[in-house]
């Protein structure tokens, strides 16, 4: 249970939480450093450092990072069917 929270957390920081949209799309404007901002939207990498700050766990970010993969597919799948 606890890695389908950090792999959600993962994904509501790349996509879902507002208050750092703002942040990310000021860095994504840089010009001297072009690929990462793109880190920032990356599901896989938004949860991969995030677990791996927070648990100093390499195999937990691991699958927290693939799980996380996962669940952004399901929930595009689901927004496309619905849109």
């Amino acid at each position: 249970m606890e890695i389908l929270g950090y792999a959600v957390l993962g994904l509501m920081l790349a996509s879902w939480f507002q208050p750092l949209q703002w942040f990310k799309d000021d860095i994504l404007k840089l010009h001297s450093i072009p690929y990462i901002g793109y880190a920032f939207y990356c599901v896989k990498c938004v949860t991969f450092w995030t677990t791996l700050i927070i648990t100093h766990d390499l195999l937990f970010a691991f699958a927290t990072s693939y799980i996380a993969f996962c669940l952004s597919h399901i929930v595009d799948r689901i927004n496309n069917y619905y849109m």
